[in-house]
């Protein structure tokens, strides 16, 4: 039996520098795939943007799983090369916050 996840696309829905939304479909009103948070409030400006970028980052992941796990998939059973490349590099480009 394999398991069934929550269908794609995953979008980040930003509330703060400190907390995220990973949401199904729309990002105002779709279902809540994962919440990412700060631990702990950091003490200085620097710190809080660092740690706000890395929440941003954490979330940006997540959403990106779907579309990694599609392209992981395509990449080992089709034999065009090119259009699994081009997933692959669509799926981490999302993961990495560059698509828009």
């Amino acid at each position: 039996m394999s398991a069934q996840h929550t269908p794609g696309p995953w979008v980040v829905s930003l509330h703060g520098a400190f907390f995220t939304d990973v949401r199904a479909g729309d990002e105002i009103t779709g279902r809540r795939i994962a919440w990412t948070w700060v631990q702990n409030q950091p003490r200085t400006r620097e710190g809080a943007l660092h740690t706000a970028q890395e929440n941003e980052a954490n979330a940006l992941l997540i959403a990106a799983a779907p579309d990694l796990l599609a392209a992981a998939e395509a990449a080992l059973w089709e034999d065009d090369g090119l259009s699994c490349a081009d997933a692959l590099r669509a799926a981490i480009a999302k993961a990495k916050g560059e698509q828009q």
